[in-house]
């Protein structure tokens, strides 16, 4: 044992739910390379935060190596923060000053109108601690290095992560197996299902009831799509109630038995449930991305009593599929918006406003004067592919073999789905992994089901393999031994639209690979039933900076849609020429 003076940056913190810190400290010295310390905190800390620290060095059996002294003495200095080197709208001025007076705001924001340095603005003028809640991990690691150091940047999960910490450590994994409940949970078959098949679906119900806002399992999932398959009303029930038990006994079991293993959102149910106050921590909280709430996160910030500031477009909601339920409507607060798109000029902002008008958009996206953007039809030396599917991401990649290629996200995902879907073709059930077609039993269930229904990866898997036949095993080949790179080197990016969220290039081409535009024959019943669909378009079209590109479905269907809310006048060409030839929407 020896006592040491040390000082690093922190690179991790945990603050469990007895209010104690866990930070692994990085020390620029060969001798002491990382600490783990175990303690109260006078101050605030922050990730990347320089601290020093003294006093006895020990081996703890959980925590490894770490400081006795109880204490992390944050230096004088502190991370200056992010300035403002661009003059505020009118509408971001009226948002900051409100906030520093105290208020709840709902903030609807627009594609490219600056949230980000808006929400950053506020920070800034805000002397108090605030929390910025990231929906995914990329937005968060950006955040943290653009906030000044007052604002603790985190997702959700993470969040929930550092209180649970000390239950659930060592338990988390991605995905819960059906062997691994049944290693907890007796599971008979039952009905026409194994008890593998059983155990799979209550693992279902936990996940949905994990999301939910609900505080008991009970019936509330019965009518869920994802248990359609299940028959006759009367014997649906029945199965239901039985899976639904499973369910509440492995929950329960989690609750008590700290090896038992769970999934990222079963921690954040956990959360939930202890109706724990950040109110100690924090004096404000940022929610970004709001519209893409799901109820569980919804229900933990509206108990908070702090000031809340909501961030997010209702028409950018796009993920109703994890649970998302376009949280903006039910937020309390102030509304408020943000409508000068920075991103792009008027010809982009004039075809986002069709869609917008459409969804019955009171407000209009404003273009920005000093955006040359264009509409055009020749495609631009270098370019982002954006489409639908994933069967049609699968088919950008074949048409361009040859080109240098990126993926937003990677192959993974679209190769497991051609796989899947040729293993289905071929007869081979044991070698359908795709969590989208495991469940079909031959390629005839995919087809019947492809017939009945418009499920958009599904239906141009379908017709990408009738076309292909054995020979779409060629397909596969390409696809896993394409000509891969880096977003920054690549020729052609290529991503779907759900990964596009939130990303923004240059050149832009929008494939017109949507079902919508072959199945919409009533537009009042498409706002009903593939609201989402429309905001999956609108994403899409307010990806680009500089040049976009329609492919001729595309167009055709925006013009419909024009059409459709301008009746009786003629669609005019209000489009920015360039050096490439404009078109007319």
């Amino acid at each position: 044992m020896s006592i040491v003076n040390l000082t690093g940056k922190i690179s991790k913190i945990f603050m469990n739910t007895k209010g104690f810190i866990i930070a692994k400290i990085t020390v620029n010295d060969d001798t002491y390379s990382i600490i783990n310390f175990k303690g109260p905190v006078s101050g605030a800390v922050k990730i990347n935060a320089e601290v020093s620290f003294s006093g006895k060095i020990t081996t703890h059996p959980t925590f490894g190596m770490q400081v006795e002294g109880k204490m992390i003495l944050g230096k004088e200095a502190k991370l200056i923060p992010t300035k403002t080197d661009f003059k505020l709208t009118e509408e971001q001025t009226e948002i900051i000053k409100k906030t520093t007076l105290g208020h709840t705001l709902k903030i609807k924001a627009f594609a490219g109108t600056g949230k980000t340095s808006t929400l950053i603005e506020i920070a800034n003028q805000l002397p108090t601690r605030g929390l910025y809640l990231a929906y995914n991990k990329s937005t968060q690691l950006e955040a943290q290095a653009k906030f000044p150091d007052t604002v603790v940047c985190k997702t959700a999960h993470s969040l929930a992560y550092g209180y649970m910490y000390d239950e659930i450590q060592n338990r988390v994994k991605s995905s819960l197996t059906p062997t691994e409940f049944m290693h907890y949970v007796y599971v008979a078959a039952k009905a026409d299902y194994t008890a593998f098949e059983i155990a799979f679906l209550a693992i279902k119900v936990l996940r949905l009831y994990c999301i939910s806002w609900h505080k008991e399992i009970a019936e509330h999932f019965f009518d869920h799509s994802d248990f359609t398959m299940l028959g006759e009303k009367e014997d649906k029930d029945n199965l239901m109630r039985h899976i639904s038990i499973l369910a509440e006994q492995y929950w329960d079991i989690c609750k008590t038995d700290l090896k038992s293993p769970i999934e990222h959102d079963f921690y954040l149910k956990m959360f939930q449930l202890r109706y724990l106050s950040l109110a100690k921590r924090f004096d404000y909280i940022m929610f970004d991305e709001a519209q893409d709430a799901n109820p569980v996160l919804l229900d933990i910030i509206n108990r908070q009593n702090v000031q809340k500031i909501y961030v997010g477009d209702s028409h950018q909601q796009i993920y109703s599929w994890r649970g998302a339920i376009n949280a903006m409507r039910f937020l309390d607060g102030e509304d408020a918006y943000l409508t000068q798109s920075f991103r792009f000029g008027s010809a982009i902002a004039d075809i986002a406003n069709i869609l917008l008008k459409f969804l019955y958009e009171k407000e209009k996206l404003i273009g920005f004067d000093k955006a040359g953007t264009a509409i055009v039809t020749k495609k631009p030396t270098k370019y982002t592919l954006l489409s639908r599917t994933n069967a049609q991401l699968i088919q950008n990649i074949v048409d361009n073999k040859k080109k240098k290629l990126h993926v937003v996200g990677g192959i993974d995902d679209a190769l497991a789905l051609a796989k899947s879907g040729f293993a289905l073709f071929q007869g081979r059930k044991q070698d359908v992994t795709h969590s989208k077609l495991k469940y079909f039993h031959s390629w005839g269930a995919i087809v019947k089901f492809n017939e009945n229904f418009s499920d958009p990866d599904i239906g141009f898997l379908v017709k990408m393999i009738d076309k292909h036949k054995e020979k779409f095993k060629d397909v596969i080949r390409l696809i896993e031994f394409g000509k891969y790179t880096s977003e920054a080197t690549a020729t052609i990016i290529i991503s779907t639209i759900h990964k596009a969220k939130g990303r923004e290039w240059d050149n832009v081409i929008l494939c017109d690979d949507f079902p919508i535009f072959q199945h919409c024959e009533c537009f009042k019943e498409a706002l009903r039933t593939s609201r989402e669909e429309f905001n999956l378009l609108y994403v899409g079209v307010t990806r680009a900076k500089k040049q976009l590109m329609l492919e001729k479905g595309t167009r055709n269907f925006i013009n419909r849609v024009n059409a459709y809310i301008t009746p009786k006048t003629v669609v005019e060409d209000n489009i920015t020429k360039s050096e490439s030839e404009a078109i007319e929407l």
